[in-house]
This record gives structure tokens, sequence and C-alpha cells, in this order.
């Protein structure tokens, strides 16, 4: 997080930051290699700070014993996870909400609209498609490649649309470029409803039988033919690229 929205959060809630790497705070709980940083970007800013009105108004005002802390702030899995150095009822609800809210946040703009959870190299983050081809280092503009594909419903061969990078790894989702990949006489693009993201996205449709493809799976037959954006030529005498489509 931003130095400025953190100063903001220690300034406003010093009970709650109460990040000062002592014998007390470790042995609570705290890690000291963590003691001064929110590890998480700005976009759940709102979420992290709900947590830390609550625990102001309900038990960091009484001048007792009883105040709550966090020990640790973090991402973890693509969720914003809380820590803190005990969990009355009242706090446990309150991180848990911010835990289940932040999986439909995009971490770093805040949004709420056209999130999910992405991963790249391994690590995953909850973002919205804009956040995350940037973060993906996805370029403004990527190749889209036309190959043959057997279709799984009728077993026709069809041809299908792949732009690469822009779904991530596994097949994604491709919402930026969604519109223009549907004007291509090349493919049948069509927005359809994905069983395993439990959303409409826009995905190859059988030009014989209308069947949606998968995008995972068309990922998969693209990765096969070594399709990515370093790929100038492919070597696999059914792939061509069509054209190039914008993504933000």
């Amino acid at each position: 997080m931003n130095q400025e929205l953190e100063a903001y959060l220690t300034d406003s809630y010093p009970t709650f930051f109460h990040y000062r790497a002592t014998d007390e705070t470790v042995a609570d709980g705290m890690d000291p290699a963590i003691a001064h940083e929110i590890a998480c970007d700005d976009g759940w800013f709102p979420l992290i700070e709900a947590v830390a009105t609550i625990a102001k108004k309900q038990f960091n005002t009484r001048g007792d014993r009883e105040t709550i802390h966090a020990t640790q702030i973090k991402e973890k899995f693509g969720a914003l996870r809380i820590y803190v150095n005990r969990s009355p009822d009242r706090i446990t609800a309150a991180t848990w909400m911010a835990q289940r809210l932040s999986e439909q946040m995009c971490e770093r703009c805040g949004a709420t609209q056209g999130t999910r959870k992405q991963s790249d190299t391994g690590w995953m983050k909850t973002l919205c498609e804009s956040c995350g081809l940037e973060w993906r280092g996805v370029p403004e503009e990527v190749p889209v490649w036309q190959f043959t594909y057997e279709c799984h419903e009728c077993g026709s061969e069809t041809p299908v649309l792949y732009p690469v990078g822009v779904g991530g790894k596994h097949g994604g989702a491709w919402e930026p470029v969604g519109e223009q990949l549907k004007t291509l006489t090349e493919g049948n693009i069509q927005e359809v409803f994905s069983e395993v993201q439990r959303t409409v996205v826009y995905g190859n449709c059988c030009v014989e039988c209308d069947a949606y493809q998968g995008n995972y799976y068309v990922y998969e037959a693209a990765a096969d033919r070594d399709l990515t954006l370093e790929t100038t030529a492919s070597h696999d005498h059914d792939a061509t690229r069509v054209t190039t489509v914008t993504t933000r």
C-alpha cells in the first residue's frame, strides 16, 4: 500500500495499527519482518479501514487492556487477510467479511465489477480486467491467431481465435477484446455462459453446431502451438496470425 494511505490509517487508528516490534507485540503474534507494512495494494484500503473502525469503536476507546491491534495485514491467495492479537466475535466477523468482499474487489483500483482471481507465475490476485492485463504485462495491442480445433460436441474441425495473453493462464475471460473478436469473420466468437467460471464470457463456438469450446481448452491448444506474445511466425501449419486487437 502506498505510504500516504498507510500514514492516514496509522494516524487515524493508532491503536489498531500498533506496528511496533517489541517483545510484547512479538509475543502477541506480530512478525517483526512486516511490522511497518500493509502488504497489499491500494484497492482494499476501504476494507482495511472498515475493520479498523469497528475495532476503534467497539474495543479501542476504553483505555484498558482489551484493545485490538493488527499483527499482520496482507494478500494471500487473492484475498485480504487481517490478523489481530485477539479475536472477539465482532472482530472475527469483520475480518471474515473483509476477506470475502476482497475476493470481489480489485486489489489495485478497488473496482467491484468484472473482477476475478488471476494467476501469473504462480501468484494469485483478485483484479479487474484492466488491472489484470497491466499486472501480467500484456501490451495495449495483442495478436490474434486462428487455428483449427476439433469440436468436443460434434467432432468437426472448427476455426478458433486466440487473443494472446488476454485471459492469462488457463484461458480466463476475454472481456477487454470480446467485442472486437466478435466482428472477425475468421472465427465464431459469441457471448456464452461458462459453467467453470459461472459467468458470461466471450468464447469460441463451433461453426457447425455452435457449441462453446471453452477458453481453457483453446488456451491449451494455443500453448501446444507455442503461440505467445513473442511469436512472430508459427511452426504449426494451421496457425495463422490474422490481426491485432487493443486491450485497453
